[in-house]
Parts: C-alpha cells; sequence; structure tokens
C-alpha cells in the first residue's frame, strides 16, 4: 500500500497514530525484502490480484502485496 496508494495510506496512518494496535505500510521493495532468505513460490511476492486474479476483488485488493517462501 505504501507504494500504490499514497493519499489512501496517510489517511489510514493518521487514523491510527493512537491505536493500540500499530500498522506499517511498506513498498514492494520492502515488502520483497522480507523474503530475501527464503526460496519464493511462483507467482512470487506480487499485487494480490495477480496471486489468484480470478477469485479475489481486484479493487479491494490494490496495493496489497502477498507471496509465500519456504525456508531454505
Amino acid at each position: 500500500v505504501g507504494d500504490q496508494m499514497q493519499g489512501e495510506s496517510a489517511a489510514v496512518v493518521e487514523a491510527m497514530k493512537n491505536s493500540r494496535a500499530p500498522l506499517y505500510f511498506r513498498s514492494y521493495d520492502e515488502v520483497a525484502a522480507l523474503f530475501a532468505e527464503l526460496d519464493v513460490v511462483e507467482p512470487g511476492v506480487v499485487s494480490a490480484p495477480a496471486w489468484h486474479g480470478d477469485e479475489c476483488d481486484t479493487d479491494a485488493q490494490q496495493g496489497v502485496y502477498v507471496g509465500v517462501g519456504r525456508v531454505r
């Protein structure tokens, strides 16, 4: 969300400042770095609609990155 929906994420960050549950937006590169020590399963780290595009609402999932990795 951090790099795809900057206006929307800024509003959420502001709303979460007083929350007990921290929320962190990350860019694609930051999310992909979380998988650096893993064997990433196809289709890799992608926007949620690209994971199984025929099974989700692409508008609702825009800006959400997903991936699956296996420990080496």
